[in-house]
């Protein structure tokens, strides 16, 4: 996964994929137009953060903004692979057996 962040902040990202996602957003919207819940939602949300109405039929304008470039720049502004965290799922259970360590010191 670490990989595959840092070749898409190097620019290693196939316009192919981008415009497959283009789609599927677009065609996501598109049908989420035709659902209750999605309205309902949506007002709700632009009401309580006070924004304009027409904001959630710009959308679509959002979507025809996201390239190749802008992927890249977002990834290197907010993906350092310097600052990030692993986490580890274990299963439901017993949890696993905790060192014993003195005040202040901190697990290897």
């Amino acid at each position: 996964a670490l990989e595959e962040l840092e070749s898409i902040r190097a620019g290693e990202l196939d316009e192919s994929y981008v415009e497959r996602t283009r789609e599927v957003q677009r065609s996501e919207f598109e049908e989420a137009l035709r659902e209750n819940e999605f309205w309902l939602e949506n007002i709700e949300a632009l009401h309580r953060a006070d924004r304009e109405f027409e904001e959630l039929l710009d959308y679509p304008d959002l979507i025809d903004e996201l390239t190749v470039e802008a992927l890249v720049e977002t990834a290197e502004a907010y993906l350092s692979p310097e600052e990030y965290v692993q986490v580890t799922l274990l299963p439901v259970g017993e949890p696993p057996a905790q060192p014993e360590m003195e005040p202040g010191e901190l697990p290897e």
